[in-house]
């Protein structure tokens, strides 16, 4: 990149630089590498900025941190095409229906009430105009816990709390207590208890505007306890009012007795999806066939060839395979890597018990699938590879 180009757009001032990929190229490789050279350039020319820069291929990934200023502490970060799109894929293969919700928060759309369309269609589009929002808190929220300020804010305030950010103090340098940076940040979903709400605490919030979610910056039990109308929930003049923690408790409880009497207090519950490792019963620790990397995050097994995996449609047809997914590639020797390692790793995940795991049978050309397994795939458990046929629509069955 010219420096002068650099210079006229005042870089050194910018709060971050994105570098943008053509996902439309012809060769990804060579796209990923002119833009690290372009990162490599923006860096030189200032260390410190905050440099975001999306990739098409995963593996291209590992050439950054060779960038001496490169710095996640900082914020520099990188988007991965392949990687994103994959893995929304393989979480919709857990969860119907999960790739069409993100996708409606990513977009930004407009929502407008229709009398033609029935409520379900109305209801739906309302979601599909929501977003994500960052917002602080108001001094109400202090001392409360996460499950108690999401009771607050979904019974109260008509907003949907799911995450919270919050800034904790250098250790290594306790006396430097104003600066936060990147490094001593931590983004909490669904934390418990030992989590409290604090004035550096940023929340995440569905919601239809920024506007919408910024009722939680004004709110205020003194003047706001009894409004109902929450457009009318604006910023007052009680910046001295302290907010006793137990009392808000209380209040807090009360609000939800008085929206309905038969709801029960959220904070008194768990939710977990799977779970966790360490209670599992020893009879199904003993039946786990499979261990987990060196990370604890995967299942992981021995390197296996290809030639072990891979079946005729007589082998395919006794395996019996039920609750399988079922992956068609078209693709020839030398066509590029997708990263299916992105696509199999939310599969393999190690919440999942090992009994759970569903089947992965891939349907492609073997010249196609060797490079991807031998580079990425080898050590995953029970995956598949069925050849490519011409007939593919008869021979799924």
């Amino acid at each position: 990149m010219d420096i002068n180009d650099l210079s006229r757009a005042n870089l050194k001032e910018a709060d971050a630089c994105l570098v943008l990929a053509n996902k439309y190229c012809d060769d990804p490789d060579a796209e990923d590498a002119e833009n690290i050279m372009r990162v490599i350039s923006i860096k030189n020319f200032h260390e410190k900025i905050r440099v975001i820069v999306q990739l098409i291929q995963y593996h291209n990934k590992t050439h950054l941190m060779n960038i001496p200023s490169w710095d996640t502490d900082r914020g520099d970060d990188v988007v991965c095409l392949a990687e994103l799109k994959l893995g929304v894929i393989a979480q919709s293969c857990l969860a119907q229906g999960f790739s069409t919700l993100i996708a409606n928060l990513f977009t930004m759309r407009a929502y407008s009430a229709s009398k033609r369309k029935v409520r379900w269609q109305n209801e739906y589009m309302r979601g599909t105009g929501m977003e994500i929002y960052t917002e602080q808190f108001s001094i109400a929220f202090y001392g409360l816990t996460f499950a108690e300020a999401v009771e607050l804010c979904l019974l109260k305030l008509h907003l949907l709390l799911i995450a919270i950010e919050d800034y904790k103090y250098d250790r290594l340098n306790p006396n430097n207590q104003g600066s936060y940076t990147y490094s001593n940040r931590a983004i909490s979903i669904n934390p418990g208890n030992c989590l409290k709400i604090t004035p550096k605490t940023q929340g995440f919030f569905v919601a239809q505007s920024a506007e919408e979610a910024k009722i939680v910056l004004y709110y205020c039990v003194r003047c706001h306890e009894h409004v109902k109308n929450i457009k009318l929930i604006k910023q007052c003049s009680c910046t001295k009012y302290t907010y006793n923690r137990k009392k808000s408790k209380t209040e807090t409880n009360n609000v939800v007795n008085r929206k309905n009497k038969k709801i029960t207090s959220i904070h008194s519950q768990t939710v977990s999806y799977n779970p966790p490792l360490n209670k599992m019963s020893k009879n199904e620790l003993s039946n786990s066939h499979s261990t987990f990397d060196s990370t604890g995050m995967f299942h992981w097994i021995k390197s296996v060839p290809i030639e072990n995996i891979t079946m005729t449609l007589e082998e395919a047809k006794n395996k019996q395979f039920s609750s399988h997914i079922v992956i068609c590639l078209f693709g020839t020797s030398r066509s590029p890597l997708l990263g299916l390692r992105n696509f199999v790793m939310p599969l393999r995940a190690s919440n999942f018990r090992s009994k759970d795991l569903k089947d992965i049978v891939f349907i492609c050309s073997p010249n196609y699938f060797v490079k991807e397994y031998a580079s990425s795939l080898s050590n995953f458990p029970r995956l598949y590879l069925l050849q490519k046929f011409k007939n593919i629509p008869s021979r799924l069955e």
